[in-house]
């Protein structure tokens, strides 16, 4: 299992969990890090990526799960999402989130 952070969570939270998960088989990667995806990835072209690899998403991005044709584009893929609810009207702090994780 992979588990990806989305581009609207900041690189370091990915690498320091892969650090912490070293002796375990457990992929954590920052979804841009791939060389397929760059910075601005339509999620209508990360997300069957993602699902071929078994991998979880991990984002702020509650669009995803709003928008209709993206919300069937991942439970069509079988795309595991966890969505991180920001406070309203501002997003997580670094600390924030890694409380949350």
């Amino acid at each position: 299992m992979k588990f990806y952070f989305d581009e609207n969570i900041t690189p370091q939270i990915a690498k320091a969990l892969a650090i912490l998960q070293e002796p375990r088989p457990v992929n954590v990667e920052y979804l841009l890090s791939k060389t397929l995806l760059g910075q601005g990835t339509p999620d209508e072209e990360w997300i069957p990526k993602v699902a071929e690899e078994d991998g979880v998403v991990i984002t702020q991005d509650f669009n995803i799960q709003r928008t209709r044709h993206q919300r069937e584009l991942y439970r069509q893929y079988g795309l595991g999402v966890v969505f991180l609810k920001p406070p309203k009207k501002s997003r997580f702090g670094y600390w924030d989130i890694v409380n949350k994780l």
